[in-house]
């Protein structure tokens, strides 16, 4: 009889033994492959208000003429996310590659000389500035930098040489990083069109600058950030 008994306990020891090891192996194997659900997203260490950036800027017109921008442009912000260039005003010299004379030598003609593209002398833009994206990077390693990434739509005027004042539009985009609470170093780059008399007329302009924040910059401590909303909604 205590030998029946043993019997039956080691088979229901051996068969509870087969019978959980796959759940336990699965369990597992679920463990180690299975994505984490949860996210974490860090708040602004800056907010943005009303800034004034001057910049310099660099255009590669054409063959017979380059561009060096000199600039100032006052933004304010609505939000996190949505702002308002509210002038963009440039001033443009033009530096000349020589080719034009070299044309006009060889045509020895005025004809020759009214193929050659215009240049604007000066441009003021308002435009609407876009901000969906927000950085923390690393520099070097063991520097923390703050940035964020922009772009920027609408329109305004330029002056030319020999069309007078022309409407232009323009869209680019605005890398900023943060220096400090108030001052931050971007990098932008700029596409304008401008409608001629005799047609339009694209341009690219690349710059850089140096921009101030009136009043203080930084997140007050129980300030919800936009981007923050958007992940609680």
């Amino acid at each position: 009889m205590n030998g029946l008994k043993k019997v039956i306990l080691l088979v229901f020891f051996s068969w509870s033994t087969l019978s959980l090891a796959p759940q336990a192996v699965a369990q597992e194997n679920k463990d180690i492959y299975s994505v984490p659900k949860a996210y974490a997203v860090q708040n602004r260490k800056y907010t943005l208000g009303s800034q004034l950036t001057g910049y310099f800027g660099y255009m590669p017109m054409d063959s017979f003429t380059k561009g060096y921008q000199f600039g100032a442009v006052f933004t304010t912000y609505f939000s996190d996310f949505s702002g308002w260039e509210v002038v963009n005003a440039n001033y443009v010299l033009d530096d000349d590659t020589g080719l034009k004379g070299d044309i006009l030598d060889i045509s020895g003609g005025q004809a020759a000389a009214d193929k050659i593209p215009d240049f604007p002398e000066w441009m003021v833009t308002t435009n609407f500035v876009y901000t969906p994206i927000y950085t923390k990077n690393l520099f070097f390693n063991k520097n923390i930098v703050w940035g964020d990434l922009s772009f920027v739509s609408g329109g305004g005027v330029a002056s030319y040489k020999e069309d007078d004042i022309r409407p232009i539009a323009n869209v680019g985009a605005i890398l900023k990083f943060f220096l400090s609470e108030q001052t931050s170093f971007r990098v932008e780059l700029r596409e304008y069109v401008a409608f001629l008399s005799d047609g339009v007329e694209p341009f690219m302009a690349i710059k850089v600058g140096y921009t101030y924040q009136f009043g203080s910059a930084k997140k007050k401590q129980g300030d919800q950030d936009d981007i923050e909303a958007e992940f609680t909604k």
